[in-house]
């Protein structure tokens, strides 16, 4: 390899170039083709995986409940605080 690197560094700039151009187009489509080879294996999905799936999206379902009961209560105690209505900017201006 080192030989190799030696004898392209005595070549003109104009074929290292060509070699440069040529290596990575190699290199890039050698990373495209494994990238999309991994698309055929995530698409070949069965009615068991998908159920599968399913129960690993129901924590997340669970904790956006969590955030909307959350912003509930937010809004019930903030009512309580100023008297029943959510308070609004005309409210604490005249105050």
């Amino acid at each position: 390899m080192f030989h190799f690197l030696e004898q392209l560094q005595k070549r003109p700039i104009a074929y290292r170039k060509r070699v440069l151009l040529l290596s990575t187009s190699i290199l890039t489509s050698i990373i495209v083709l494994v990238w999309l080879s991994t698309f055929n294996t995530v698409s070949d999905i069965s009615e068991v995986d998908s159920v599968i799936l399913e129960k690993q999206f129901e924590p997340i379902e669970e904790i956006k409940t969590n955030i909307g009961s959350f912003f509930d209560s937010v809004k019930t105690m903030s009512a309580g605080i100023f008297g029943g209505d959510e308070a609004t900017s005309s409210d604490v201006s005249e105050n």
